[in-house]
């Protein structure tokens, strides 16, 4: 009997039932952000998740101890995973078919067909058998030299991937789970977590401030901006904008609002750290990140 289309299973990686957020919903606090005028991601946070504690508690995790317990897998099918994919290699024979994509080379080639249809049409009968001789020297000297160039190329390339892959392997952050601080790999972040801030780091996924003291980022790598940007956690985000609102009631000629007029709790993936200290939990990681 065929089942109907009602009966029929079917796979899904939707964990609604366990997380109390969707991965798009997380996207979008970050491109309020992204395209902020005033205090629009601010404004989110209140209307979808209220206060950060209660993000924090749709992430199962906790502003207090970090990720808890072992739900690993189900984060990386309902938000995705921060694991980077190894660049795609260059075999061989595209290497040397780009070694070969060459003016000079391209020119000796055309020389050394045309020697030897030139040298079979006009030798002598006797000499017609080795007319092509000197052409085809041609041809085996240009793939010779095309040969040590895509394998030079293809050694250089196998250096640097096992290069990338040391530096990933030592590209490790301090995290808070459990309670507990250990250090994880780039990897092996997942949504949730709360990591330190360290003066210097890149950040690794998108992201929000929930404590720290001095804080600025440096967002030129995504926005071209090359001012430090003050991050502060939420609640002090709000008083500022209070500040601001009460300062416009009583200065008409206030200037105009921007969109740094205020701080923002939210870290870009792929920024740099200048100043500061504190931790922020993990919103958004891998192809959905600023950073992708």
């Amino acid at each position: 009997l065929e089942m109907s289309s009602q009966d029929e299973e079917v796979p899904t990686n939707n964990h609604m039932g366990y997380f109390g957020v969707e991965s798009s919903s997380l996207i979008d606090l970050v491109e309020a952000y992204r395209n902020r005028k005033f205090d629009e991601d601010l404004t989110y946070v209140d209307e979808k998740f209220s206060d950060l504690e209660k993000l924090a508690d749709k992430l199962k995790s906790s502003l207090a101890h970090g990720l808890e317990g072992n739900d690993f897998q189900k984060r990386d099918e309902h938000f995705g995973s921060n694991e980077k994919e190894p660049p795609p290699r260059k075999g061989i024979c595209k290497l040397f078919l780009e070694a070969l994509d060459d003016l000079m080379l391209k020119i000796l080639i055309v020389s050394a067909i045309i020697s030897i249809i030139i040298s079979m049409i006009f030798a002598d009968d006797d000499e017609r058998p080795i007319a092509w001789v000197e052409g085809g020297a041609i041809l085996f000297a240009v793939a010779v030299v095309t040969g040590v160039t895509a394998w030079n190329d293809y050694q250089k390339e196998k250096q640097f991937m096992k290069l990338t892959e040391y530096s990933d392997s030592q590209n490790n952050f301090t995290v808070l789970r459990n309670g507990i601080q250990e250090e994880i790999n780039f990897d092996d972040i997942k949504v949730g977590d709360l990591i330190a801030i360290k003066t210097g780091m890149n950040i690794p996924a998108d992201a929000i401030l929930i404590r720290g003291t001095g804080v600025t980022s440096d967002e030129s790598a995504m926005t071209g901006e090359s001012i430090e940007l003050k991050k502060e956690p939420i609640e002090q985000c709000k008083m500022r904008l209070e500040e601001k609102q009460e300062e416009e009631k009583f200065h008409s000629d206030a200037p105009e609002r921007t969109n740094h007029d205020i701080p923002s709790p939210i870290l870009l993936s792929g920024t740099q750290i200048e100043t500061g200290e504190g931790w922020f939990m993990v919103v958004v990681v891998g192809k959905e990140s600023c950073v992708g």
